[in-house]
């Protein structure tokens, strides 16, 4: 079997086990009423401490508009809190 015969077989595979993967992160963030997006800022969060909303946009290479509104909801559920400051917002798990 050619390479090029292989390669359906190999993405079936990956796809499939992408959707276990995705079943199963979902299982830890559905819970909380929460979606992908925001369980990895949080988790993003909790392991990293205090950090500013520029750091999360870069280390998990997302938009700002997407971070912010993300934020704002974590915000709102109560799961982070926001420290407004002069040049900079801190946000806190």
């Amino acid at each position: 079997m050619e390479k090029q015969d292989k390669a359906p077989i190999i993405i079936g595979k990956l796809l499939n086990i992408n959707g276990i993967l995705k079943r199963k992160s979902e299982s830890l963030y559905h819970p909380y009423g929460m979606n992908q997006a925001q369980f990895s800022i949080l988790f993003f969060i909790s392991q990293k401490g205090k950090t500013t909303q520029k750091e999360v946009i870069n280390q998990l290479v997302l938009e700002k508009p997407h971070v912010s509104k993300v934020i704002k909801k974590l915000q709102k559920l109560g799961y982070i809190e926001i420290q407004e400051r002069i040049k900079e917002s801190r946000i806190y798990p």
